[in-house]
């Protein structure tokens, strides 16, 4: 999770971001504006964000990276060096769409590098086909493949599942001893 830092070049933050942003491959950042503050040690995408990775799709309204960098950072001479992402906040109206299938949508996702796990807040929603599952805080642990969904007391978890048919049955001529005579 290393990235370019420069205050005089934003487009190269951007460009070491969507280079280096995530274990599972290169994350690729799409927003109206980009905003790096050094100091801060923040970068902020704001405006139809879309966040790409090989596993997912992450749309929101805005996008806050917050990063570490260390004493000896780019002492090598390579700028990328030393800097890590410590976690992503993804705000309004925050989408989470997985390659291999299912949408997390929640007013709030927050990404915990040294942890690995998402925490989606604000009506969250799991919905994989047509089964949903909600409550007041989703946690991922992305290392483990678990998720963990908690209730309130004005919210309890609430989950709806629907039946999987075996496809042997549904299928047509699929019976014990049809089509032999």
């Amino acid at each position: 999770m290393i990235f370019v830092l420069s205050a005089a070049q934003p487009s190269a933050q951007a460009q070491g971001i969507a280079a280096k942003a995530s274990r599972g491959g290169p994350m690729v950042i799409h927003s109206d504006t980009l905003e790096a503050d050094n100091l801060k040690r923040i970068i902020t995408f704001s405006g139809k964000v879309k966040a790409e990775r090989d596993d997912f799709i992450i749309h929101c309204e805005r996008m806050v990276v917050h990063y570490t960098r260390s004493e000896n950072a780019g002492a090598s001479g390579d700028a990328t060096e030393g800097s890590s992402i410590e976690k992503i906040v993804a705000k309004g109206n925050v989408r989470v769409d997985r390659t291999e299938g299912g949408t997390a949508t929640a007013e709030e996702a927050v990404y915990y590098e040294s942890e690995s796990k998402v925490v989606l807040s604000g009506n969250p929603v799991l919905k994989q086909e047509n089964d949903t599952v909600q409550g007041e805080r989703v946690i991922f642990f992305i290392e483990d493949d678990r998720v963990v969904v908690e209730g309130s007391e004005t919210k309890r978890v609430k989950a709806v599942v629907f039946p999987k048919s075996d496809s042997k049955e549904s299928q047509p001529g699929t019976e014990p001893g049809a089509g032999s005579d």
